[in-house]
């Protein structure tokens, strides 16, 4: 694994959850513009996960959702995430855990009015967990100029012919890119490990900025993104820096679902196929 990140942030991330079928007919919820509605009870089923990750994190944790991508289904599901663990939060009427999500980052009082009141809140109140939930675009967990671009099109010839040659097929999609590393005959695409380094770069920079924002408290990541993306993150923690077929092996060839989860510790992970030493 590369020096920069033998010890990657303690983070939290998924895979977004369903979006609407459009050929079936499917309409994007009303509130979580970008999910259906199959989608959004996924989301909330994973919603209570999260919760369990940050009650079992050290006191006065602080969890920030705040990686997303410039697809709507990433923050949408980020937003169900923030507004069934407030409601689950208040219905156990926990003293010890509180929810902040962006309907109040973002009220009249200005953002930046909001945040330097959010910042003191959670500096008054130390030994509170925090959940923090702002979906940003952040360019590191992207799908344009790797697979797809925002009007639909293919970002290049290799995402396209990946796809479509395996008829968009998950499991076969990862196992001919981590085989190809990223390269069909003369066309050229994503390579996995840089994919992976780059993730782990947009994890290190929201960590930096929520660090900034509340200094002296344990902070952990949470994000929302795309396969293969995610799953190419995943193998390369579990597997040594090394993102090949090898390492998709090593965690039981299982390619991330929609929501499912990526729960990165200390010095482990925790994947849907187990936990792995990093």
């Amino acid at each position: 694994m590369s020096e920069r990140f033998s010890m990657p942030p303690e983070s939290i991330g998924t895979r977004h959850s369903i979006r609407p079928n459009r050929q079936a007919g499917e309409k994007s919820d009303e509130k979580y513009f970008g999910l259906s509605e199959r989608g959004v009870e996924l989301a909330k089923e994973r919603a209570a996960d999260i919760l369990s990750s940050l009650e079992d994190s050290e006191p006065g944790t602080v969890m920030a959702f705040i990686g997303a991508t410039e697809a709507d289904r990433t923050k949408a599901t980020t937003r169900v995430y923030g507004d069934e663990i407030s409601r689950l939060v208040q219905e156990q009427e926990r003293q010890d855990i509180r929810v902040i999500t962006e309907d109040v980052w973002k009220s009249d009082a200005g953002v930046s009015e909001n945040v330097q009141s959010i910042a003191r809140e959670v500096g008054d109140n130390p030994n509170t967990k925090y959940l923090l939930t702002l979906p940003l675009q952040m360019k590191e967990f992207r799908l344009q100029e790797r697979w797809q671009n925002s009007d639909g099109s293919w970002a290049n010839e290799y995402a396209k012919k990946l796809f479509e040659d395996n008829n968009f097929d998950n499991q076969k999609v990862i196992e001919t890119w981590l085989s190809s590393q990223g390269e069909l005959g003369d066309l050229r695409g994503p390579n996995p490990a840089e994919v992976a380094e780059e993730e782990l770069s947009g994890l290190a920079r929201a960590k930096d900025f929520i660090t900034k924002l509340i200094p002296n408290r344990p902070i952990r990541v949470g994000f929302v993104g795309h396969g293969p993306n995610i799953d190419a993150l995943a193998i390369y923690l579990a597997n040594e820096g090394k993102v090949d077929l090898d390492g998709f092996r090593k965690i039981q060839s299982r390619p991330f679902g929609e929501t499912d989860m990526i729960d990165i510790k200390n010095d482990s992970i925790v994947l849907p196929t187990g936990e792995y030493i990093i």
